[in-house]
This record gives structure tokens, C-alpha cells and sequence, in this order.
């Protein structure tokens, strides 16, 4: 007994078998997807933000999601209005804090996007940002406290002066520690005043050196 497997050559064939055996002809009977726009290589300041760039797709074949999420840069695609005008990728950037270039790619339909953004500069971070003494009246003071100056953003080598005026009676030592300085008071005699002073923190290439500290020395009747 013989049996005959009819097919239907048709793209919309009912039969799942058809649609199986038929799938590759029909998808290279589909448009490709074109995209042009004024540029490719898109770049973002150090400081971030968000830009828009318009995108001219050729063909019913592009098909985009809505949003792309990059390893620092977020995408999304805004679709074409009732009235014609082009798709538009917006992009949105956070500032960069580091002090080296990034790069991320993105392919939408036969075109690769890349996205360059700045070197920027990593912010200090102090700690305390008050350093506070006191003592009895009349009574020589020697004390010290440790400043820590760090940052989150990238390693940085700090340096911590002291103002000019007060370096008879401050100073500042490293400790073993790079991010840790021991601020040291010495007074041979106190007085009802109190005593002021400012430390200066600062490192190369950083985004907001130098930083004040001020050093306070209260003196009087305390217990």
C-alpha cells in the first residue's frame, strides 16, 4: 500500500509538517531590515545625560524593542507617529567617574552603533568632615584624631596640608594606611579661646579638590 504526503507550497500551509519543511524559503522571502542615521559612532561627554538621534528604517522587515539595556548606556526606541517621521533612539548616560574611556556596541537591523564616552574624574570623599579638640584651661593639650580620604570611583593617592598660619600648633602625619592621616594638635598652653584651624585634602585629576577641614581646639573650665 502506497502512501501520498501532499504539501501545500504556500507560506501559510495549515499543515505544522509544511510549515517545518517550508520555514527557510519563506524567511528568505522576508525584507531586510535597513537602518540609517546621521551617525554611528555616538559620543557621550564625561559628564552623561541623555541625547536622541533620529533612525531611518528601509524595509517592513525591521522589527526593534522597545528598550536595550547596555552595560552603562540605556536605549530605547521611540516608534515612528501617525505622521511619517522616523524612529528615534533615545540614549542615556550616567557621568563617568573614572578616569578611562568606555565603549559599548549595539546592532539594530545591518547597523552597529557604538557608543564612546569620555575619561572622567573620580570625586574625593572625607571623613570626618569636622575634626573637634578640647582641654581645661591652662592645661597644655597634645592629642591626635585620623582623617580618612578616600574614593569610590577609582584609586587616588591624597594628600592632606595644613594652613600655613597653624602649623605652629597642628600637623599631619601618614599612617601606614594610604587612605588614613593623623591629625596632631600641640599647645603648650591653653586659653578660654577657642583655637581654629583648616586642613587642606586634595589629589590629581579629581573632580572637587581641594576639600576644607576644619580643626577646632575648645578650651575653658570643663570637668
Amino acid at each position: 500500500m502506497k502512501y501520498q504526503l501532499e504539501i501545500s507550497r504556500s507560506c501559510f500551509a495549515p499543515s505544522a509538517l509544511a510549515l517545518a519543511l517550508l520555514a527557510a524559503p519563506c524567511l528568505a522571502n522576508q525584507e531586510p531590515c535597513r537602518v540609517s542615521a546621521p551617525d554611528s559612532r555616538l559620543h557621550i561627554s564625561a559628564d552623561g545625560g541623555t541625547t536622541e538621534l533620529p533612525l531611518v528604517s528601509d524595509g517592513k522587515g525591521c522589527k526593534f524593542d522597545q528598550n536595550y539595556a547596555l552595560s552603562w548606556v540605556s536605549v530605547s526606541i521611540v516608534p515612528p507617529g501617525t505622521t511619517g517621521a522616523p524612529y528615534v533612539m533615545r540614549y542615556h548616560a550616567a557621568q563617568n567617574r573614572t578616569p578611562a574611556a568606555r565603549t559599548v556596541g549595539l546592532h539594530l537591523g545591518d547597523r552597529d552603533f557604538e557608543f564612546a564616552q569620555s575619561p572622567g574624574q573620580p570625586r574625593l570623599a572625607v571623613g570626618p568632615g569636622r575634626l573637634a579638640f578640647s582641654s581645661k584651661a591652662g592645661v597644655p593639650l597634645e592629642a591626635k584624631k585620623v582623617l580618612t580620604v578616600w574614593s569610590e570611583d577609582a584609586p587616588v593617592a591624597p594628600r592632606v596640608q595644613v594652613r600655613g598660619e597653624d602649623r605652629d600648633w597642628l600637623s599631619v602625619e601618614p599612617t601606614s594606611d594610604p587612605r588614613k592621616f593623623e591629625v596632631r594638635i600641640r599647645l603648650a598652653a591653653t586659653s578660654p579661646l577657642q583655637r581654629s584651624g583648616l586642613l587642606f585634602v586634595s589629589a590629581d585629576s579629581t573632580a572637587n579638590g581641594p576639600i576644607s577641614v576644619p580643626v577646632e581646639v575648645t578650651t575653658g573650665n570643663l570637668p
